[in-house]
């Protein structure tokens, strides 16, 4: 009778420690759904940004850009023709950056 009640509270200490980590194990999965549907959000906002980028190649906008070919024009002399396929050169390569980010980014999930 002694031994079984012993068991008993054995029992119940062990049910109360595993109950215990339960609760924290489901207050992390809440906290790790928030971050995800966050996370989601932001990763829609920076596509919804490509796809900004993809469209529109206004040189102003990207100062990036606007500094880098400031520095080739005044070492190369480019001309306007030259100017036109610079910009394109930096766009595409700038496109397929934010493109290689955009598919790690989803490679992650």
């Amino acid at each position: 009778n002694k031994r079984a009640r012993w068991k008993t509270q054995s029992l119940e200490l062990d049910y109360n420690a595993i109950q215990a980590k339960l609760e924290t194990a489901l207050a992390e999965k809440r906290t790790l759904e928030k971050d995800v549907e966050r996370l989601g959000g932001e990763l829609k906002k920076a596509h919804d940004l490509v796809l900004v980028l993809n469209q529109t190649q206004e040189l102003p906008a990207h100062p990036v850009i606007c500094s880098m070919f400031n520095s080739s024009s005044a070492e190369e002399g480019v001309g306007s023709s030259s100017l036109q396929q610079h910009e394109d050169q930096v766009s595409d390569h700038e496109v397929k950056q934010l493109e290689e980010l955009y598919a790690c980014l989803i490679g992650m999930q």
